[in-house]
């Protein structure tokens, strides 16, 4: 069999100078779009985009930049436009919630009615001055399989994922605004996440032009069980968008009778776990032994102005 799906993702330019509301939310609607004339399914958007590139002292707001989700006028846009298309719309924003604030990516259906929402569970640090955390890991049933979702910083968290794979997530979804520490530590990271899962792995994000190390890098792609991306914008404002069949699987190197036991890699990844050995991954980490006491933190020599 097969379940073949359209994927799209998109990297949003920010400008240097910000404005409000942030252009980047127009940029969003346009990537919808884009998206829905290619014929896509599911089109993803990257992390807070009506924050990345706004200037908050500008909104009128007593609780800042945030709208209740439904009801708000980015969510409604979205909305129609996933109707518009008969798509799936995944973009994420600041939710108010009463007098709490989230970081929430919406699952918007087909038929444009909202199917669920994903609060981000492991806030940056210092993001927690400003939102709540999440503490649900839900997976949401699509017409063509099951997804789950990451936001940013989620990533340093491979728990996450694996939960969302035994949850039988086909295709997990991040939404970031990040940059990269070293020029190749995201990639890395998204590439194990996809592999040691099985599963597609789709990275919507922001670029700054000309890309620069340690600046939003683009990069929005769509990355295979195999650990290779097979869609990407590149280091430049766009939208990438492929076709992916669900139901293949990635061959496992073994041969003879043993190939009806392992005849993927999802069955020799997921199958032969050991969650007997696992047990300290989920208990309270109260002695903290991964700590260190006094790191050494690097300071560049000072001039010598003898």
């Amino acid at each position: 069999m097969s379940r073949l799906v359209t994927i799209s993702t998109a990297s949003l330019l920010v400008d240097e100078e910000p404005s409000y509301p942030s252009k980047c939310v127009e940029r969003a609607y346009e990537a919808v779009n884009i998206a829905g004339q290619r014929g896509s399914d599911l089109v993803v958007l990257p992390e807070e985009f009506d924050i990345v590139g706004a200037d908050a002292h500008q909104c009128p707001g007593e609780m800042g930049i945030c709208e209740p989700i439904p009801g708000g006028p980015i969510t409604s846009r979205m909305q129609e436009l996933a109707a518009k298309y008969n798509m799936y719309v995944i973009p994420n924003i600041r939710e108010q919630d009463g007098d709490k604030k989230y970081n929430t990516a919406v699952v918007i259906g087909r038929d444009g009615s909202i199917i669920g929402k994903y609060r981000k569970t492991h806030l940056a640090p210092t993001e927690a001055r400003e939102v709540e955390p999440g503490d649900d890991l839900p997976v949401f049933e699509l017409d063509f399989g099951r997804i789950g979702i990451a936001i940013c910083m989620d990533i340093h968290y491979p728990e996450i994922f694996r939960v969302y794979a035994l949850k039988g997530a086909d295709i997990i979804c991040w939404p970031t605004m990040s940059l990269d520490y070293t020029g190749m530590s995201i990639e890395a990271l998204m590439y194990a996440r996809a592999f040691d899962n099985q599963v597609y792995f789709v990275r919507a994000s922001f670029i700054r032009m000309p890309f620069l190390a340690g600046r939003s890098m683009g990069h929005a792609c769509i990355i295979d069980p195999y650990a290779r991306p097979i869609a990407d914008t590149s280091h430049k404002p766009g939208v990438a968008t492929t076709t992916v069949d669900l139901d293949e699987g990635y061959e496992f190197w073994i041969e003879g009778e043993d190939k009806a036991r392992w005849p993927t890699l999802k069955d020799t990844f997921l199958g032969d776990r050991r969650p007997e050995m696992y047990g300290p991954i989920a208990a309270p980490d109260t002695e903290q032994l991964w700590k260190i006491d006094n790191p050494t933190l690097y300071k560049p020599p000072q001039p010598d102005h003898q």
